[in-house]
């Protein structure tokens, strides 16, 4: 019986280190930072590097960068941030390929209660971004997210002239000049004839 029991000893130690391993897995997975939690560093969002801090925002907030549809977590959605060439154009351009866009996971919210003191519960348009993330008929989703409370800078009434700056003037072909013809150029001159020498004859 002895025996016995020395030979099931280290199948229970290798049992109680799962279940230890396990509830350690589980206990981190609950303990994760989540999208829009506050933060220092990225170090504070994730020991994987998948997440970065965004220490502009008020009190740092955790988010992804450069996300695409459907990748971010569950309690956040894909934005795309200045997806126009100037806040001043408002509607006048669509900001389909602005080259300055970037896209970062933000929060999900119903209302302010579910963001963090100092942020307001905004549509994504309200800060001059929208969604990326797509809805079964491929709309983008219609969310609400958690973003700083402050007021964003006033935009002039009309959109500026220089967003539509109208047809440009056709092109006109480039057509070479011809070059004049050089006159025909003179002859140099002949050398003058050699002079014969006399010859003095031999007495």
């Amino acid at each position: 019986m002895t025996r016995l029991r020395a030979d099931r000893e280290p199948s229970r130690v290798r049992l109680f280190t799962g279940a230890l391993a396990a509830v350690v897995a589980l206990a981190l997975a609950g303990c994760q930072p989540e999208i829009g939690d506050a933060c220092a560093t990225a170090l504070d969002c994730s020991s994987l590097g998948e997440r970065l801090c965004d220490v502009t925002m008020p009190g740092g907030y955790c988010t992804q960068f450069n996300c695409a549809p459907g990748s971010c977590p569950d309690e956040a959605a894909c934005i795309l941030f200045r997806n126009d060439v100037d806040a001043a154009c408002q509607g006048v351009d669509d900001g389909k390929s602005a080259r300055f866009s970037q896209a970062f996971c933000m929060v999900e919210c119903d209302d302010v209660s579910d963001c963090r003191a100092g942020y307001a519960c905004l549509a994504p348009s309200e800060r001059g971004a929208r969604a990326v993330d797509k809805d079964e008929d491929g709309a983008p989703v219609v969310v609400r997210i958690c973003v700083p409370a402050s007021t964003p800078a006033e935009l002039p009434s009309e959109p500026p002239g220089v967003c539509s700056p109208g047809a440009a003037p056709p092109l006109v072909p480039y057509v070479p000049t011809t070059g004049t013809t050089s006159a025909t150029g003179a002859g140099g001159a002949g050398g003058a004839e050699g002079v014969g020498g006399s010859g003095v004859g031999g007495g």
